[in-house]
């Protein structure tokens, strides 16, 4: 419906041009070295959101950077006034991080082997251009939709640019975000249909959703719309959701096919998720 779309598109436009309103990521990273060390020349990268400004840039399969495609992994990165330190772990294309030790053979970090894990440490701005070592993740959790959200891992870089490397530490990050699934089957009885499916939060929110189910019926369409009012969100579960509506315009809905659309978002609208599905609706 278009009330609906504006609506939605609005909410959007609102986010993007809010430099807040991006989610309350979770993330510390730690960085170690001896003073021998080229690139970590002894120097500690101890930060942690919310004091430091802490950024994670998710990377997923198929995803394209340059020329090269990546397969899934996370870079955790920091900038202070003494310069940019960042930690990246990742697989190459195609496979997924799980709990487990990760050896990163790579004799080069451009062009990144496909095949090969991915491990790169940069400390104030310095940084190797060919990477040998080890990483242990020790949590790496999954969202319904199979996103990446939170990640647990240490690690320690054995050779960098080719001499021997004393790199080390960890990363420990949580990704804010909702997701909503739609039951692809919807019950329908005289005219009033009843819409259910499950929210997902990685961390603690208060979410409301939006829910449409617009029916092309000739030559008009039935359209009905109703929110799902406050629901309590816990963190890596999913929680039901069920909405009772009748058309608000056109014609009756009937059994048959029809999109739901959703739209959730937290209390504060830090986060907005967008979803449409074809269901089935009928009288059972």
């Amino acid at each position: 419906g278009g009330g609906m779309k504006r609506w939605a598109i609005s909410l959007v436009a609102a986010l993007m041009l809010t430099p807040t309103a991006l989610g309350a990521d979770q993330a510390a990273m730690r960085i170690t070295s001896d003073l021998s060390d080229t690139v970590g020349q002894g120097v500690t990268i101890d930060a942690a959101t919310p004091q430091d400004p802490v950024v994670l840039t998710f990377w997923g399969n198929g995803q394209e950077n340059g020329e090269f495609l990546y397969g899934q992994g996370v870079t955790v990165q920091t900038t202070t006034s003494d310069g940019y330190s960042a930690v990246t772990v990742g697989l190459g294309a195609g496979q997924r991080l799980e709990v487990g030790t990760y050896v990163a053979t790579l004799g080069s970090l451009y062009p990144w082997d496909p095949t090969s894990p991915v491990l790169d440490a940069t400390v104030q701005g310095r940084s190797c251009e060919s990477v040998r070592g080890v990483f242990t993740v020790t949590r790496a959790d999954y969202s319904p939709t199979s996103n990446l959200y939170a990640l647990a891992a240490t690690f320690a870089v054995a050779e960098c640019n080719g001499e021997p490397s004393s790199l080390a530490g960890s990363i420990n990050l949580t990704r804010d975000t909702i997701e909503t699934m739609i039951d692809p089957s919807v019950r329908i009885r005289a005219g009033t249909a009843t819409v259910t499916g499950k929210l997902f939060c990685s961390l603690p929110h208060e979410v409301e959703t939006s829910v449409s189910v617009n029916q092309p019926v000739d030559p008009l369409q039935a359209y009905a719309q109703k929110y799902t009012g406050p629901i309590t969100c816990v963190p890596g579960g999913q929680v039901p959701w069920s909405v009772t509506m009748a058309s608000s315009e056109g014609k009756a809905l009937k059994p048959g096919e029809a999109r739901v659309a959703t739209a959730s978002f937290t209390n504060d609208f830090s986060l907005l998720d967008i979803r449409e599905l074809i269901v089935r609706m009928t009288g059972r």
